[in-house]
């Protein structure tokens, strides 16, 4: 899985997500604590939960807003703002689990890329939930040709653990959909839209909604819970 890493600054709207991490306590630490009382029960009150898999450091849930199914994220149970400041250990643990994610639904003939809005502790990078959280999505080919022409790489590395020495603290944009390889690249001063990446996966689809707490797309997560149903985070750990 190639990866992209962008260091920027960006602008958020002030939405229904904006809202949730502003005036409220974390809402992923919530839900891995309590699904019941969490604001995921509340938005799609037919399901008990969204949770694919747990490991030691991360839970993979389905994700609300997903455009097709599968959409996945992978979030760190530790709490904080971006994969960066997350240890050499967890960062190997979600490398591990990201390949094997990737390689259950290839076997199903489907293709995913992934991706983060990487915050730092003070500026944020599209991401409307400051939480440690990974993005998993179908994609079509021509998404990947548009990134690499609009976004200049400027350093390659093999792994996520090189992750926080590469980024220094900055926000980030992290893009991937090719195994262990990481592209880093930055972008001065560039002001990034909230959610850049689900609009242009929006665009793509030709889906008109592309802000999740417009339209969290519960038979996504339901569909996206069916076909995660065999996979088994244990196995390569």
């Amino acid at each position: 899985m190639r990866w992209l890493v962008i260091s920027l600054m960006a602008q958020r709207p002030k939405s229904i997500a904006m809202r949730m991490h502003v005036d409220a306590p974390c809402t992923f630490c919530s839900e891995m604590e309590d699904v019941g009382s969490s604001d995921f029960a509340s938005i799609c009150m037919h399901l008990e939960g969204r949770c694919v898999a747990r490991s030691a450091s991360f839970e993979l849930v389905a994700g609300l807003g997903g455009f097709r199914a599968p959409y996945l994220l992978l979030l760190s149970r530790r709490h904080v703002v971006s994969f960066s400041m997350l240890t050499k250990a967890e960062l190997t643990e979600a490398q591990l689990i990201v390949r094997a994610v990737e390689e259950y639904l290839r076997a199903m003939g489907v293709n995913v890329m992934c991706f983060e809005h990487g915050a730092s502790s003070g500026a944020n990078s599209g991401a409307c939930i400051d939480h440690a959280h990974l993005h998993v999505s179908t994609f079509e080919d021509s998404l990947m040709t548009e990134l690499r022409d609009e976004l200049e790489p400027i350093a390659s590395i093999a792994s996520l653990t090189q992750l926080p020495a590469v980024v220094g603290g900055e926000p980030y944009l992290l893009w991937a959909d090719e195994p262990d390889s990481l592209w880093v690249a930055r972008t001065s001063g560039q002001k990034i839209p909230s959610q850049f990446f689900r609009r242009r996966l929006a665009s793509q689809f030709q889906v008109e909604a592309w802000d999740w707490a417009l339209d969290p797309a519960c038979d996504v997560v339901a569909t996206t819970l069916e076909i995660m149903s065999g996979f088994d985070v244990q196995s390569p750990l």
